[in-house]
């Protein structure tokens, strides 16, 4: 699934792509890396999917502007990385701590949340949360304005969620 913004088609992406995974092991993580010229060295981008795998199964996760939500099965890249053939980006396991209690850990279940977002007063519904829940804990990839953001939870947190697995 390309990235959409519809609550429905994020809906089924998820379902589609972690409906398989849950009851499965997560085994391990990659986050992508961005060379800088300038500074000659890597530093992580959140702006691509994090790839998580689950036993035999790969998920992919990836949000951009306010509330558009890529899930794929596979290693694919977003298109508009394409578009710059200069850029040199490389996969590696680890990276983010906040993940690293969540491996070796059953995953449950996968929920879609609402985010918060107000223009001139109003609230506008926005779906940017993506909570996989573990034995443990849970798992939060939200959308971190254009990027993925990463927070974890004890239990599920307070806020508006849709069970999609």
């Amino acid at each position: 699934m390309d990235y959409v913004e519809a609550v429905e088609q994020k809906i089924k992406g998820v379902s589609e792509i972690y409906g398989p995974a849950v009851g499965r092991v997560f085994k391990k993580y990659e986050v992508a890396e961005l060379y800088c010229d300038s500074e000659k060295e890597w530093s992580r981008w959140d702006d691509l999917p994090i790839r998580m795998y689950f036993d035999n199964i790969l998920t992919s996760v990836s949000w951009t502007n306010y509330n558009e939500l890529r899930v794929r099965n596979d290693q694919s890249n977003p298109e508009w990385l394409n578009h710059d053939p200069g850029m040199k980006v490389r996969w590696v396991e680890s990276g983010v701590d906040k993940i690293e209690i969540f491996i070796n850990k059953k995953l449950d279940s996968v929920h879609l949340g609402r985010g918060q977002m107000s223009m001139e007063g109003r609230n506008i519904e926005i779906w940017t949360r993506l909570l996989l829940v573990f034995n443990n804990g849970c798992l939060e990839i939200y959308n971190k304005l254009d990027e993925n953001g990463y927070e974890t939870h004890d239990r599920m947190p307070i806020g508006e969620f849709i069970k999609c697995t």
